[in-house]
């Protein structure tokens, strides 16, 4: 196994010094020829103005069933990033004093920052 991994790293440095000796047009015909697999991406949701962001969790991302009996359970497929509860109201149409995230909280401070005051 080692001789075989060994080997195929050979093969991949040989190939990398192939295509660094290329000229431009040899490479350009050998990139048409072999085109890069570009891997799919999820498109990104859109979140609403001071929405709560809610990890998905470290563990317990796959079913711990060693036979395979449970099956994939519908928890593991949500989508993380949909507002919940009190996400899912439009706070831009709020006055500018309660667009803050925890408003009427006890632990929620007055001011946000001085950037934000008029201190001439």
């Amino acid at each position: 196994r080692d001789r075989e991994e060994r080997e195929a790293a050979e093969r991949e440095a040989a190939e990398k010094e192939r295509l660094k000796n290329m000229t431009e047009e040899e490479r350009a015909a050998w990139e048409k020829a072999n085109p890069k697999v570009a891997r799919a991406t999820s498109p990104k949701a859109k979140w609403n103005f001071l929405q709560k962001y809610w990890h998905k969790g470290a563990y317990f991302q796959a079913p711990d069933d060693t036979r395979g009996t449970a099956g994939t359970d519908d928890i593991f497929r949500r989508d993380f990033s949909a507002p919940t509860g009190i996400d899912k109201f439009d706070k831009s149409i709020l006055p500018k004093v309660m667009q803050v995230k925890n408003f009427g909280r006890s632990g929620r401070t007055k001011w946000t920052h001085l950037l934000a005051e008029d201190t001439t």
